[in-house]
């Protein structure tokens, strides 16, 4: 895997987009379009201020039991014990986005995304935004390029941040929670965009489009970049650079400020 500039990707881009009936490119978000995880800043934001609520608990006290952890305490110590659990590796990676997703059962949707709004600004996502992706971002607005995200963070925080970057909630994909009554409940809607996932939930979401280039970090977007004519890698993990060896025409962007 070789790496290019932002014009040479651009002019790659131009070509594959002047045979395309209904181009797309589709990206990954956290780690792609910018530095950290909004997910995780949501999350961790909630657990600061104790703010799990009662609607989560009997769920949290099942997975907790089902990883053989401590299911007593409120909602948000149990919350905190499944997260720590996670960064020791006790508790799957996939199993901790989910919980990022419900945790906020009991939530209307409209009360969390101005929380989860709120968390972002305080946490600078805008500073945080990837120069090189802003510069895609732009040629797709420029050339009627339909952007597809694609991320396993709660499609709700999801939306929230690609909202100022003009992407609308319809081209936004990510782990969506029960909602009823306009309020969150403490479970899912639909399986996670996660590994294979994501490269079935593109397709589904712009069916017979033809995806020009799709853009990851890590191996778990791997599926979703063989989707691609260009599969782009985008300030990448170590094991993504592992796993894409071989892929056909894979590039890595070079880095913009």
């Amino acid at each position: 895997m070789h790496t290019i500039d932002t014009r040479a990707l651009l002019s790659r881009l131009d070509s594959a987009r002047a045979g395309a009936d209904r181009p797309v490119i589709a990206t990954d978000a956290d780690g792609t379009l910018w530095s950290g995880d909004v997910g995780v800043d949501a999350f961790e934001a909630l657990l600061a201020a104790r703010a799990v609520r009662e609607e989560a608990l009997a769920r949290l006290r099942d997975v907790s039991r089902e990883f053989g952890l401590p299911s007593h305490g409120d909602a948000t110590q149990l919350a905190m014990g499944l997260y720590d659990a996670a960064r020791s590796g006790a508790f799957p990676e996939d199993r901790c986005y989910e919980l990022m997703a419900w945790s906020f059962a009991g939530y209307p949707m409209e009360q969390a995304k101005r929380l989860v709004g709120e968390v972002q600004q305080r946490a600078g996502l805008e500073a945080r935004l990837h120069g090189e992706m802003k510069s895609v971002l732009s040629w797709a607005r420029d050339n009627g390029v339909r952007v597809v995200v694609v991320s396993a963070s709660p499609r709700f925080v999801v939306e929230s941040a690609v909202a100022p970057l003009g992407i609308e909630p319809a081209d936004v994909v990510g782990t969506t929670p029960e909602v009823t009554g306009g309020v969150i409940g403490a479970g899912l809607a639909e399986p996670m965009p996660y590994g294979e996932r994501k490269a079935e939930v593109l397709l589904e979401t712009a069916p017979q489009a033809q995806v020009l280039a799709a853009f990851g970090d890590s191996p778990f977007d791997l599926p979703m970049l063989r989707t691609a004519q260009v599969p782009v890698a985008v300030r990448p993990k170590a094991s993504l650079r592992e796993a894409i060896d071989g892929l056909l025409g894979a590039v890595e962007l070079a880095r913009e400020m």
